[in-house]
């Protein structure tokens, strides 16, 4: 496409709500949505949004500043501990994670997708190797206990909760004759002819997960049987997702999302949570808030074709 503005979510949904769009820089998908009737405007660059403000969208993207905003308003979110590239080569960065229980999660400090998050740690040698590899590029690491449960992304805008979507990590249904490699390899095949589908990513986060459930890229599942390939289920990295009914969510979680962003001081906010069961409160299970996107990709919500 010669113009990426015009496949930009919030330029389609201008368009069919009739507003005036006006393009500034479309190589970098920068337009201005002006309402005739009342003056308003709103300006977009990629998935970001002026009614965002530059301080609320640097402050979500960082974890740890987010983890202790959340918490502050008495939000769960799960335990972590922030360690630096000075704790990791003074060898100081073990006692510091006694407190927290296994599984971990390594992720960098302020990062927008998911490519360097290590899941399923289960041991001090596995969270070395993580933190080496992370520290070469980054300079603060957080470390966070894994919480079990399904991912959602609840979409929230000026304390309204607009979807609700569950993410499913990438996986393979087995068909008792292809290996997992083949079975990708035919699945990559069918998502690159969705313009919305990103391919599965195979890196050393799927080895380590498949090892844990005792398969291999050469394995050959049975036929029927789901086999997913990471914890992760980030979009970029070949997840799914499924659209789920307000009205089958608990009240309470859909309100912890609205605090979520409050707290935070985002309008529009792609609220992360994580629980076991979303038809039950949040303050009767182990559900946390586990990250806030300032610039969430709202083209996973919202499909032009539907």
């Amino acid at each position: 496409m010669d113009n990426p503005v015009l496949d930009n979510p919030y330029y389609l949904a201008a368009q069919k709500l009739g507003l005036k769009c006006q393009i500034i820089l479309p190589e970098h998908q920068y337009f201005q949505i002006q309402q005739p009737e009342t003056g308003k405007q709103l300006l977009v660059m990629y998935a970001s949004i002026s009614a965002n403000s530059q301080v609320s969208y640097h402050t979500a993207r960082n974890k740890l500043v987010t983890h202790k905003l959340v918490r502050q308003a008495g939000l769960p979110t799960p335990a972590y501990v922030c360690l630096s590239k000075d704790d990791f080569v003074s060898n100081n960065w073990a006692s510091k994670l006694g407190q927290i229980k296994f599984p971990w999660v390594v992720k960098p400090l302020s990062e927008l997708e998911a490519r360097h998050v290590k899941c399923n740690i289960t041991s001090l040698s596995e969270a070395e190797i993580s933190l080496k590899q992370l520290f070469k590029t980054k300079h603060r690491a957080l470390v966070e206990q894994q919480v079990p449960g399904t991912d959602y992304r609840i979409l929230v805008f000026d304390d309204q909760v607009i979807s609700v979507l569950r993410r499913i990590p990438a996986h393979v249904v087995g068909d008792g004759q292809s290996t997992i490699q083949q079975l990708v390899d035919q699945k990559n095949l069918q998502l690159s002819a969705d313009p919305h589908g990103h391919a599965i990513v195979l890196d050393d986060e799927v080895d380590r997960y498949l090892s844990l459930h005792n398969y291999q890229l050469d394995s050959v599942p049975q036929a029927g049987q789901r086999v997913s390939l990471r914890r992760q289920c980030s979009a970029v990295l070949g997840g799914e997702i499924e659209l789920v009914e307000l009205s089958s969510i608990h009240p309470d979680n859909l309100e912890l999302a609205k605090q979520t962003a409050r707290a935070v001081s985002v309008r529009l906010a792609g609220i992360d949570f994580i629980t076991p069961d979303i038809t039950q409160s949040w303050h009767d299970n182990q559900a946390v808030i586990n990250e806030v996107n300032s610039a969430p990709d709202i083209k996973i919500h919202y499909r032009p074709e539907i």
